[in-house]
């Protein structure tokens, strides 16, 4: 079930680029009407805001989790600077968009026809004609590489229906 309660101020803010955009600390409560603005403020300068017919204004949205770490990865890839974090569920994980990054993928850079990284961030857009088989085999590329240059396996966000509940991009 889903409940919504009436109120002012926001739910301390966890998300650091939005505590950032507001300049205030996380875990601060602010007035809903700035969070809301924050968050398209900081969505739109990634292009995650559909508005226009910008570029990038064709994407998946986030295609990838921020996976999980085991203690070897975590300290393989601290030798390399990557961003590696601590979460309070005694998690240890690292950006998706960094590993994308370091498995040699550009801003704005074609993947599979139709499919292409976003010229603002590492997450998926279509261009022209795109499928939804476009996007599973563009997925299945990004997957493997990833793993290939880094060692990491990332999870893919995306729910696929119908005939593509079981896309062709698993990797061993």
């Amino acid at each position: 079930m889903f409940a919504l309660r009436p109120a002012l101020l926001s739910a301390p803010i966890a998300y650091r680029q939005v505590a950032d955009q507001l300049g205030v600390p996380v875990g601060t409560r602010v007035p809903m009407t700035e969070v809301a603005q924050a968050v398209l403020t900081v969505r739109r300068g990634k292009g995650m805001v559909i508005e226009g017919a910008g570029p990038d204004g064709r994407s998946a949205g986030s295609v990838f989790l921020s996976p999980e770490l085991t203690p070897a990865q975590a300290r393989s890839l601290r030798t390399r600077r990557a961003p590696v974090n601590e979460f309070p569920d005694g998690s240890t994980r690292i950006s998706a968009s960094w590993l994308i990054r370091n498995a040699g993928f550009a801003l704005g850079s074609r993947v599979v026809d139709g499919i292409r990284i976003s010229s603002q961030q590492y997450t998926l857009v279509a261009e022209g004609d795109a499928t939804a088989g476009g996007f599973a085999d563009a997925i299945g590329v990004v997957l493997r590489r990833t793993l290939e240059r880094t060692g990491v396996r990332l999870t893919p966000e995306i729910d696929f229906l119908g005939e593509w509940q079981t896309p062709a991009y698993d990797v061993p």
